[in-house]
């Protein structure tokens, strides 16, 4: 507990307002790349449903 007590302690105002911009930055990122980001995690899973179906028997 006072390992917490010392970190909050040590952070200044300014660190405050970075890590609040920069999570903020981050969110908004990811927001704006959400159907990017959606598109390539199903043509990956797609890709590996491909890999991984059975093979079918060629005449």
């Amino acid at each position: 507990m006072s390992t917490l007590i010392a970190v909050l302690q040590g952070l200044s105002l300014i660190a405050v307002i970075q890590l609040a911009l920069g999570i903020g930055v981050f969110a908004l990122l990811a927001l704006l790349f959400k159907p990017l980001l959606t598109g390539c995690v199903r043509a990956a899973a797609l890709a590996v449903k491909l890999h991984f179906a059975p093979k079918r028997a060629e005449l």
